[in-house]
């Protein structure tokens, strides 16, 4: 299913179907040979990363950098961003950043959770890398202006994104963690959960706070990430020289 948004980026949500043939490696050190090639990630985080992303053979080229750091006054536990340092680059070169928020006041402490929620919101993210490997540098820059300011483009896009990593076999772990979300996070936290999963109506008032603060928050975020992916381009750099 493809959903048209008319802006002036001509950007669409489309939900990615698994290849018919997707026969893949077990064992982390052989999945590594096939999909190492363009990824940098913590030790620590390899059999997790390797076990997830053999599910999306579509990145076993794409440029992926897992790091580790503090987000303050944001409420993301695991995020990945467009490329969007890296767009006049060929669509192989260009660097995905999944950011770890290791901020301990964060809602939801990625290592607070099991094996299955990691791997269940770490999907969810290569789902949205995927994506970002579809698009053409003006979707990716139209992905970004519709993030910031449309709620409603927002609860569609995380849907389709969940439907992309549950028909990649990933149902019961996504379900975890969002039971884990509901559980443990921050009322405001639950509603951006109630919003993206539910899609219940919302009294107007709450909705435009939503949207309001939503912006503001995904605005600095993607400061943060600004100065993140120029970290990203110098480690690959560093990373093609080995």
């Amino acid at each position: 299913m493809i959903y048209k948004i008319p802006n002036p980026f001509r950007y669409k949500i489309q939900l990615w179907e698994i290849p018919i043939e997707n026969k893949h490696p077990s064992g982390t050190e052989e999945i590594k040979k096939i999909f190492g090639k363009n990824k940098v990630v913590p030790k620590h985080l390899e059999q997790l990363f390797y076990e997830t992303i053999v599910y999306y053979p579509e990145l076993k080229d794409t440029y992926i950098i897992v790091i580790e750091n503090k987000f303050y006054g944001i409420q993301h536990t695991l995020r990945s961003y467009p490329p969007l340092l890296s767009l006049l680059n060929k669509r192989k070169d260009r660097v995905i950043p999944i950011v770890i928020n290791t901020n301990k006041n964060t809602p939801i402490p990625f290592y607070s959770l099991s094996r299955e929620e990691q791997k269940g919101i770490l999907a969810h993210e290569m789902a949205h890398a995927l994506d970002y490997t579809k698009r053409s540098a003006t979707e990716l820059l139209g992905l970004s202006y519709m993030f910031c300011f449309s709620k409603d483009f927002i609860q569609r896009l995380e849907k389709n994104t969940n439907n992309v990593a549950i028909s990649r076999g990933f149902e019961n772990d996504i379900l975890k963690f969002r039971n884990h979300a509901k559980e443990n996070s921050t009322s405001s936290y639950k509603y951006y959960e109630k919003i993206i999963y539910e899609a219940n109506k919302i009294n107007t008032l709450k909705t435009l706070r939503f949207s309001v603060l939503h912006t503001i928050n995904t605005a600095l975020g993607f400061l943060v990430a600004f100065e993140e992916m120029i970290v990203l381009i110098y480690i690959k750099k560093i990373h093609k020289q080995n």
